[in-house]
């Protein structure tokens, strides 16, 4: 499927995103859904990868839904969009694929003393998952095949919501710099209609 095939496709997926109750994830619940469809098609995703798919689901939910898909922020960095629990997480992978599952742990204070509990957070199947698990998918179908640096170039384009952060910041980034939501938003929304509106030309 061509990026031009993913725009119609969410779009006509809209009426079910507007029947359904939105809400946002966490980043590694999305991260996971991506490991498993890697898994599943014999594909190697990097944390570079992992990072620049979990934008694009972000963006593309964002232009349809019209709320965030992840609960957290995204930053502008060195090579682009960065969700930092995701880059921490993978951290030790450097730039080998990733194996398995994202983890997280939390201290629990238990009769037997502090111990550490870990978990692997995942998409449920209830409906309130099956909006973003349909972005996620469509994403992976459009984006699963491209390299970490090739997805990492696409998030530098001109007046992208990573360029216009960089343009902000007079063409630097300091550290914990984020890319305002508006501009995601709007990006990918802008995107779709124009996508979508060439498409209609076509047809």
């Amino acid at each position: 499927m061509t990026e031009r095939g993913l725009d119609h496709s969410m779009k006509r997926l809209g009426p079910i995103f507007l029947r359904t109750v939105t809400m946002s994830f966490s980043s590694k619940a999305v991260a996971n859904k991506f490991l498993e469809l890697a898994q599943r098609d014999n594909v190697e995703v990097s944390p570079m990868k992992l990072q620049k798919l979990v934008y694009y689901a972000h963006g593309w939910y964002y232009a349809i839904v019209g709320e965030p898909l992840i609960d957290e922020q995204i930053e502008a960095w060195k090579y682009g969009p960065v969700v930092p629990s995701l880059f921490y997480s993978a951290k030790h992978y450097g730039n080998a694929p990733i194996d398995k599952p994202l983890d997280d742990f939390e201290l629990v204070d238990s009769s037997n003393g502090v111990q550490f509990n870990w978990s692997v957070e995942v998409l449920s199947n209830e409906p309130e998952s099956e909006q973003a698990v349909m972005v996620i998918e469509q994403v992976w179908e459009v984006y699963g095949s491209y390299s970490a640096i090739k997805l990492s170039n696409m998030t530098h384009e001109e007046d992208g919501p990573w360029h216009k952060t960089l343009k902000d910041n007079r063409m630097s980034l300091p550290k914990g710099t984020d890319i305002p939501p508006e501009y995601i938003r709007e990006h990918f929304s802008q995107s779709l209609n124009h996508h979508l509106s060439a498409s209609l030309d076509g047809n």
